[in-house]
């Protein structure tokens, strides 16, 4: 935005700017822009940010003259000096105050001073620039014009008085949206494995998560170390203070599921983290005749469900 020395009123070429309009019954002629005559269409309230110092503040601008022909805005001293505004002119830059605080500072340009100001448009042209000029079209159409938002979000849209122009023909959220699904996927989707365990606690599938903040509050514990049955789907969860507790937690689990429910752990599919690939747990594997199975790096999906886990258990707490 420009701020020319001898202009009466501020100016603006874009309707798009104002958050109130009222237009004139009759084009208004004003002198502007080196004597040229301009013609005023209509005028109305503008909102912008302005910028200093690192600190934003708003201003309105009240009976802005909308001037389709001009080239650029125009910001008039005079009537910020009527609405309170000081103006200081020094060594090129035009400071506007008001009472001790300083709004803003422009520099001059190639004949005008330049201040940089953010346009805050009105809700309607908003809805008008997403709308673009269409007629009333369907709900899932609207969901993604508005950056695929939900259903309930855009009925409680639909339904209020805050937006205006938002029309559709219908009031079903339908279908699937594939762009949904694909942003809200963390991995490209993979082969399910059809084939499990069919004895219970033959195979178990482990993993640690943490650590965890805020730490639990009476144990004080900070992971969570998760192992499936790969038969019948039963998790075990312990909360451990430390990783190292893993190794036991899993040994201690191998006795128990032997003198309880008289079965025998034969396999063990993990990650590579330190706390399974040790020499405590690999030597009690070993004795115990247990094959662990790491998956590759960077592949959590070929541990994927005890991954799952970690997500249920997640959401869960």
């Amino acid at each position: 935005m420009d701020i020319p020395n001898d202009a009466t009123v501020h100016v603006s070429p874009n309707h798009a700017d104002f958050t109130s309009y009222r237009k004139y019954a009759k084009d208004c002629d004003i002198k502007a822009f080196g004597n040229n005559m301009v013609k005023g269409v209509g005028e109305g309230d503008i909102v912008a940010n302005i910028e200093h110092g690192g600190k934003n503040m708003r201003i309105h601008l009240n009976n802005v003259m909308h001037v389709p022909s001009a080239d650029r805005k125009i910001l008039s001293l005079k009537v910020l000096d009527q609405k309170g505004f000081k103006s200081h002119i020094v060594g090129g830059h035009v400071r506007i105050m008001k009472n001790t605080e300083i709004y803003t500072e422009a520099t001059l340009g190639d004949e005008l001073y330049e201040v940089k100001m953010k346009i805050i448009p009105s809700q309607d042209s908003v809805m008008a620039a997403v709308k673009r000029d269409s007629s009333a079209t369907s709900l899932s159409t609207w969901h993604r014009r508005l950056g695929h938002l939900g259903d309930t979000m855009l009925k409680k849209l639909l339904n209020s008085d805050t937006i205006k122009g938002m029309e559709v023909t219908d009031s079903y959220l339908g279908g699937v949206c594939e762009d949904c699904i694909l942003g809200k996927m963390d991995e490209k989707p993979f082969k399910t494995r059809a084939e499990h365990d069919l004895q219970n606690f033959g195979t178990l599938h482990a993993d640690l998560m943490g650590p965890m903040n805020p730490e639990a509050r009476w144990s004080h514990a900070k992971y969570s170390l998760v192992i499936g049955d790969d038969c019948s789907g039963f998790g075990f969860v312990f909360n451990l203070k430390h990783k190292s507790e893993a190794v036991n937690a899993i040994i201690d689990l191998d006795k128990v599921i032997e003198s309880k429910f008289q079965k025998r752990v034969h396999t063990l599919r993990t990650d590579n983290g330190g706390e399974f690939i040790n020499s405590e747990l690999q030597a009690h594997c070993r004795d115990r005749g247990i094959l662990v199975i790491t998956s590759v790096t960077y592949n959590p999906e070929l541990n994927g469900q005890v991954e799952r886990w970690n997500r249920t258990y997640i959401e869960g707490a």
